[in-house]
């Protein structure tokens, strides 16, 4: 079947991060590891980009996990500036735009969204959104590729997801859709055009 619609992933995809920053400022002066921080707090963020913790939650929850003080807007900044732009993915995107329906499917949570969202402007790339914390599912559960089947009217045969992840290519795979594990834009780009997508 003749791919209509490209679905993209957001973090490692379009904004690389390290959170090696945030787990600096949440462990210090505790006596944690990063590997301390990212464990202990596991259940927390899986909680949060389910849509279960709002943001303040969240940060209340996560304080008080890893026994420590900390502002929320502080907490906020120390959370969110973990990303940065790779723009031959933007560049990737915004020439498919001209032939196929471009859409967003993200294992993200209330912070994180809306910070990306302005810091970068990407929104204006997609057709639609499909944001994990929105739907109350995360990646690779079918529930929330089904989501975007059922608000976007995705045919999941004509359908092309791409991730940096192995996993979430083949949740999107469990549905009925074709799947790119991605490495670099032009990598993805060369793939694509093995699936007989052309570029505008």
């Amino acid at each position: 079947m003749p791919v209509e619609t490209v679905v993209f992933d957001l973090g490692g995809v379009f904004v690389p991060f390290d959170f090696g920053g945030a787990w600096d400022a949440l462990r210090e002066g505790t006596g944690w590891t990063r590997l301390d921080v990212e464990h202990r707090t596991e259940d927390l963020r899986a909680g949060h980009n389910l849509g279960r913790l709002d943001g303040e939650e969240f940060h209340r929850q996560m304080c008080d996990r890893l026994e420590i003080e900390m502002r929320f807007s502080y907490f906020c900044q120390a959370w969110c500036d973990i990303f940065t732009l790779d723009s031959e993915t933007v560049s990737l995107a915004e020439r498919l735009s001209a032939n196929y329906g471009i859409y967003l499917l993200s294992n993200t949570g209330g912070l994180h969204w809306p910070f990306i969202e302005k810091k970068f402007d990407l929104k204006r790339l997609f057709e639609g959104v499909v944001l994990s914390y929105e739907v109350g599912a995360l990646k690779p559960d079918a529930a929330i590729y089904n989501a975007g089947i059922e608000d976007f009217g995705w045919v999941a045969e004509n359908t092309v997801f791409i991730d940096d992840l192995k996993d979430n290519v083949a949740g999107a795979k469990s549905v009925g859709m074709a799947g790119i594990i991605f490495k670099s834009a032009q990598q993805t780009r060369q793939e694509l055009e093995e699936l007989g997508v052309t570029l505008g």
